[in-house]
């Protein structure tokens, strides 16, 4: 005669509520990092002269990697 419930199955539910669980009480939330990078010294050079148009970012603003300055 089988048993009602096989343990192989009552093991998969208990890991499966236990990933729920586990997934549910720790929602990541973003972490905010403050600082300065700074460098000493920039040097920038052209042939020719420029003229910067478009600053596309502001003195303390989040920036993603990668994106445009």
């Amino acid at each position: 005669m089988k048993r009602l419930v096989q343990p192989y199955y009552l093991l998969a539910l208990l890991i499966g509520g236990a990933i729920f669980w586990f997934n549910a009480t720790n929602r990541s939330t973003t972490t905010y990092f403050y600082g300065f990078a700074e460098n000493l010294e920039t040097e920038v050079n052209f042939n020719y002269p420029v003229i910067v148009k478009e600053l596309l970012v502001q003195e303390g603003e989040a920036v993603k990697a990668g994106a445009s300055l």
